[in-house]
């Protein structure tokens, strides 16, 4: 009989909040720091590449008393951290083949544990998001007390924002061009083998992907001319 996949992990949750159950880490110290010291995996733990600069700007962002400023620059750092992720732990995953590994690791009923607590941003629901955009499988943020009572919340979801990562990364393995540009929601502005022939506005370029925009050997970082135009970056030659 096929095994029932959506059985394998029951939530995701903090050290804090969940005190009983089938937990397993997924911190690269193995939730040591934190006073857990059960089962852990730490293939899914992101790596200091992704981490510390995250870690850094975050101490930044505690320092900014403007709210818009604020949430823009939050904004901003997750996005960086969640494409680093992407790129480093979720890209080349075979998400089913991760949940053969759990279950023959450690049973049904999983509970993926890091630190932070349900309102901040967290890596364990990137992964619970992530399963559910390659499986329909919703995994919830939940707490356990010590009698084994559980709670059920609702979490901070990032499925649009790692939808936006697959469609580009999918894309950008398709693409025979050499200058590809997509936009804020993933779509396709431009493939075409002549940047100049486009203008790309701000939003966009950040989503390019670097092998395409510079595959072409006559169009290098450099010949990027990086003043405003009616809020959009415009290529020389224009």
């Amino acid at each position: 009989m096929k095994k029932d996949l959506s059985k394998i992990i029951l939530g995701t949750g903090s050290y804090d909040s969940v005190k009983a159950g089938n937990t397993v880490s997924v911190t690269g110290d193995g939730g040591n720091a934190w006073g857990y010291y059960g089962p852990a995996y730490k293939k899914l733990a992101p790596k200091l590449v992704t981490y510390t600069p995250y870690a850094n700007k975050y101490n930044e962002l505690l320092k900014i008393n403007d709210e818009s400023e604020y949430l823009r620059y939050r904004k901003q750092i997750e996005d960086e951290y969640i494409r680093s992720y992407f790129d480093i732990r979720l890209k080349d995953l075979d998400i089913s083949q991760l949940l053969e590994i759990l279950n023959s690791k450690f049973g049904d009923n999983i509970i993926l544990l890091c630190h932070e607590p349900i309102e901040e941003f967290c890596h364990r629901r990137l992964i619970a998001d992530y399963i559910e955009l390659k499986t329909g499988i919703y995994i919830p943020e939940v707490s356990v007390d010590k009698y084994g009572n559980i709670t059920k919340h609702n979490p901070i979801r990032y499925k649009n924002r790692l939808k936006k990562l697959i469609d580009k990364s999918r894309n950008c393995d398709n693409c025979a061009y050499s200058f590809f540009i997509l936009n804020e929601d993933g779509e396709n502005l431009y493939c075409g083998l002549n940047p100049n022939e486009f203008y790309v506005d701000m939003v966009s370029l950040d989503y390019c992907c670097p092998k395409h925009v510079f595959m072409d050997s006559n169009f290098e970082p450099d010949e990027y001319d990086l003043k405003r135009n009616n809020g959009q970056k415009k290529l020389k030659g224009q």
